[in-house]
């Protein structure tokens, strides 16, 4: 196998890998690399044998980052515009990114779709590195998203009327006063959740 397709393969390998300095490397490697062997390539999408077996190894191999960007590009869709359908197409491209499934259980917890927390939640802890770093990146996630979900639900300290149910509000502060205690992007400290986690009492259970 040539230098060339040699590279592009180690350079998939890095992209897969999910580092975003990489994945950016690896696009513009690639972008690079089609524009120079564009026919070829438009052969082996139609089916067809492109007449260079690199360039169909080549092609295969660069199969995850296409897919991995359009995955990312669905999901970051999905987080901007709070839309569980954006979500959803990109966790069916990526099901174990445990980054898609936390950001798709905050949204359902936002949504008042205690089902679909469930469905996510746990699996996201279960994918998520087991390291110090890992274990710190998905509290800085949920963090941050739980934070946002706070205000776009709440309707001031004190009022119930921005929450569908007694199990939403009650996890949603349970979440954020335990991450207060943990993650310094979480804006308010313990005691303020707590707090809300009271304002919870006046829903019906």
């Amino acid at each position: 196998m040539s230098r060339r397709v040699l590279a592009l393969l180690l350079v998939t390998a890095l992209a897969v890998a999910g580092c975003d300095e990489d994945l950016a490397l690896a696009q513009d490697f690639i972008k690079q690399w089609a524009l120079d062997h564009a026919g070829e390539i438009a052969k082996n999408q139609m089916g067809l044998p492109s007449g260079d077996a690199y360039v169909d190894a080549a092609v295969e191999a660069g199969g995850p980052i296409l897919q991995l960007k359009e995955a990312d590009e669905a999901m970051a869709k999905g987080r901007a515009n709070q839309d569980p359908k954006s979500m959803d197409a990109a966790l069916k491209l990526r099901p174990k990114d445990w980054t898609y499934q936390l950001s798709r259980a905050d949204l359902a917890l936002q949504l008042g779709d205690m089902t679909t927390v469930t469905k996510y939640w746990y699996p996201s802890f279960e994918n998520a590195p087991g390291t110090p770093g890992g274990i710190e990146a998905y509290q800085r996630q949920q963090g941050q998203e739980l934070e946002l979900v706070h205000k776009r639900i709440s309707r001031g300290d004190g009022s119930i009327t921005g929450y569908r149910s007694y199990a939403q509000c009650t996890t949603l502060y349970d979440q954020l006063r335990q991450l207060s205690l943990k993650v310094t992007e979480v804006s308010k400290p313990p005691s303020y959740w707590a707090d809300r986690r009271q304002d919870c009492e006046q829903i019906p259970h």
